[in-house]
């Protein structure tokens, strides 16, 4: 504990006595003593067994100049000509007995570049490799077999794959997807070439897109529609990334890193960095074909200046631009949805897990919310040409969404009105909803009166919901981010700011306005953040960014959940009749 006397305390209380291991025998409850080795579910025992096999290490580096010993908890790497290594092992080998370790020569393997059968005895029965090596789950060594490694490795993504589209859960498939799926090979981007990389990378895309589209429906998610879904949540995306599109960036961030720590731990390798780095033709030199996603980079010396979070960086420029492109060649309806969708919290209901009913949607309403969401047509019968209002369908789905027939509107927006109410319910906000004393001077009143002064006292929330394809909005929601929220608030403003309460004044009026794709108005996030502040833990700590967290999916998850389960009804009513009764739980809908 030299090195880290700060955790002697710990050790001492946690391994000064034998620690009792139970367990069945034939139904009989048998007890071993743990006298040896790390506790099993200790947070500290990967640092305890480094720190026990480090000075094991640091001698036999001492005793061997002329090799370098690297280690990783207890993966150990001896790099160096042949004979100093296995001199290297012959003498590790009893050294770590001492302390009550024993290499397993079977689970060993070594390297070697050149013809193998001339260099090695057969005193071990370790494997031998002339064409590469897998470190701490990167391959390196030859090219040929780097690429066949990597694709080895992305195929092995095809049996999480299947299991996600066996759960009976959407939702929750979808969040594996993004979050285990997706980033499965990151590692390998960052040491591998994207040349070298490629071939598994093409495999890993296309489990990723086969996968999402069998989520969905089995449906044909091609062009643009596959461009948005690749894009990251917040930018209107799924977060289902291509790694062959990242994968430059992330080798280039790797390399500019490493070129800027090699000089300091290895000064011999100095006029080396130097020349690669003022290279001009340095791309090739490494495998990278980045002309078309890095402006203005014709050197590594270009990127050396800031390194710090360089990959994020340089794929966050690339995304943007992506995002953008798809906005600037959509037609006008499309681009209103996406730039709605990249709204702040527009995408929380992706990000919600549902760990609990509020925060989950059915399998068949978080397919409809991702099909609104991806522009997906909706698949109705032939002779579902008009709606029960008497006006056309259209495939969109947006008349379905906003026809007042059949009360769909007015239930989403009480729903969403009932949310707001517990989320200040959550911090014993004085409230209450549609209070019938407080209608103004032309008979309109409110959704919710907050009278609690901490809450900004005698306050008017009136909640709605907007269509950025509305007729008279579409235009300026096609070229304006948030413009039909931004447009129903000013509307209310209006509206209130000619009336009067009882008493003779004139309300404050909040407007919480959503639209339907999921971006909020201004005024509502601006009114969730001052709840926020209001918010105290478990323990009495304000923690408003879990606050927001929490009610940004809440808010969002009920909106989608309203949206689906409106389209859904309406679909069975204009395909099956008015009068149907069946259930939407009961009911198959399906997305063409």
């Amino acid at each position: 504990m030299k090195s880290f006397p700060i955790l002697t305390n710990h050790v001492m209380q946690m391994y000064s006595g034998f620690g009792p291991l139970v367990f069945l025998q034939n139904n009989v409850p048998v007890i071993l003593s743990s006298q040896e080795g790390i506790h099993q579910g200790d947070p500290l025992g990967p640092v305890l067994f480094s720190l026990g096999i480090q000075q094991t290490l640091v001698d036999l580096q001492s005793n061997f100049q002329a090799i370098r010993v690297l280690a990783y908890l207890d993966d150990v790497f001896l790099v160096g000509p042949a004979k100093h290594v296995l001199d290297a092992f012959s003498t590790l080998q009893p050294e770590f007995f001492k302390i009550g370790l024993e290499i397993q020569e079977t689970k060993c393997e070594i390297y070697c570049s050149y013809d193998k059968e001339d260099t090695f005895s057969s005193e071990y029965t370790i494997p031998v490799s002339s064409e590469g090596i897998v470190i701490l789950g990167t391959p390196i060594g030859k090219r040929e077999y780097v690429a066949r490694a990597c694709s080895t490795i992305a195929e092995k993504g095809n049996d999480l794959c299947r299991q996600l589209v066996d759960l009976d859960n959407v939702q929750a498939s979808m969040l594996l997807l993004r979050y285990c799926h997706t980033t499965r090979l990151n590692h390998l981007a960052r040491g591998t070439c994207p040349e070298t990389l490629a071939q598994a990378a093409t495999i890993h895309d296309k489990q990723t897109k086969s996968t999402f589209s069998c989520l969905l429906g089995n449906v044909d998610i091609t062009g643009n529609m596959w461009k948005q879904a690749t894009l990251p949540v917040r930018l209107g995306g799924f977060g289902m990334t291509s790694l062959n599109e990242v994968a430059p960036f992330a080798f280039v961030a790797s390399w500019a890193h490493s070129l800027k720590l090699l000089p300091d731990r290895f000064p011999a390798l100095q006029d080396q960095v130097n020349s690669l780095v003022t290279s001009s033709n340095h791309a090739s030199d490494i495998g990278l074909t980045l002309e078309h996603h890095l402006k203005d980079i014709s050197t590594l010396s270009d990127l050396l200046p800031n390194t710090k979070k360089l990959q994020h960086r340089l794929t966050t420029e690339f995304v943007q631009s992506k995002a953008d492109q798809l906005i600037e060649t959509g037609s006008n309806r499309d681009a209103a949805r996406l730039r709605s969708i990249r709204g702040k919290g527009a995408g929380a209901w992706l990000d919600s897990i549902p760990s609990s009913e509020k925060f989950a949607l059915s399998s068949g309403n978080f397919v409809l919310a991702a099909s609104l969401r991806l522009g997906l047509p909706l698949s109705l019968p032939p002779w579902a040409t008009k709606c029960e209002c008497g006006k056309s369908l259209d495939v969109e789905g947006y008349h379905l969404l906003t026809c007042k027939m059949g009360g769909g509107p007015v239930w989403s927006h009480n729903s969403v009105v009932l949310c707001w109410s517990e989320c200040m319910s959550s911090l014993q906000c004085q409230h209450q909803i549609e209070p019938k004393d407080r209608y103004t001077t032309s008979n309109n009143r409110a959704d919710i009166v907050v009278f609690d002064s901490t809450c900004g006292g005698n306050v008017e929330l009136d909640v709605a919901l907007a269509h950025p394809w509305s007729q008279d909005i579409l235009r300026s929601a096609a070229t304006t981010d948030g413009a039909a929220a931004r447009r129903r608030e000013d509307i209310k403003h209006n509206k209130y700011s000619q009336e009067q309460l009882p008493g003779g004044y004139t309300p404050t009026l909040i407007p919480l306005v959503f639209e339907h794709f999921g971006g909020w108005g201004e005024e509502a996030s601006t009114f969730l953040n001052k709840l926020s502040k209001l918010y105290r833990d478990e323990e009495g700590r304000n923690n408003p960014s879990d606050f927001k967290t929490h009610w940004r999916r809440r808010l969002s998850v009920q909106l989608q959940r309203c949206n689906a389960s409106v389209l859904a009804r309406k679909m069975i009513r204009v395909t099956y009749g008015q009068n149907t009764d069946q259930s939407l739980d009961v009911v198959q809908l399906s997305i063409q």
